[in-house]
């Protein structure tokens, strides 16, 4: 009996957790503005009234920030392998994933384009984007791979090397 309890209380912790970033709609006004200020908290170098925004990490890293309006113009006028994460300010995995895709950007002189779900929504649904963070894998502006949940730096790695 309580084998079945523990079972039951670990299973709604998992539930808890992965729903926790979970995106199945489109935010609202309201939850859009709270997420866009947490967001601006969080990334102070980012300016919201410019379509993408390039930071420097670790020296060769290049990140770009791209919003709904910049996606397919960047993206799928991209060469080489790229990545793109979709992500939110309030993901505790996503922020996890941060600095491992930073690392592989920077080791591996892959440009990282990030997607802040709540800000987009459009691309988020277009996409149907429904658990974050998740990667997507480009190739010459084709999509080829992609990866949900946060990963290991290992297993980004050979998603980057099986397109090399």
């Amino acid at each position: 009996m309580k084998k079945n309890i523990l079972l039951i209380t670990f299973i709604l912790l998992i539930s808890s957790i992965l729903a926790g970033c979970m995106n199945t709609e489109p935010t609202d006004a309201a939850t859009a503005e709270q997420t866009e200020n947490a967001a601006d908290a969080d990334t102070e170098n980012i300016d919201a009234d410019t379509e993408e925004t390039a930071d420097t990490v670790s020296g060769e890293a290049e990140i770009i920030h791209l919003t709904d309006d910049t996606y397919h113009d960047i993206i799928d006028n991209s060469t080489g392998i790229v990545m793109v994460d979709f992500w939110a300010a309030w993901c505790g995995p996503c922020l996890q994933l941060a600095p491992i895709l930073e690392e592989i950007s920077a080791e591996e002189g892959i440009t990282l384009y990030k997607l802040n779900v709540d800000e987009n929504p459009n691309i988020s649904y277009e996409f149907r984007i429904t658990g974050i963070p998740m990667v997507y894998i480009y190739k010459d502006g084709e999509p080829v791979d992609s990866q949900m949940g946060a990963g290991y730096k290992q297993l980004y790695l050979d998603l980057i090397d099986k397109y090399r």
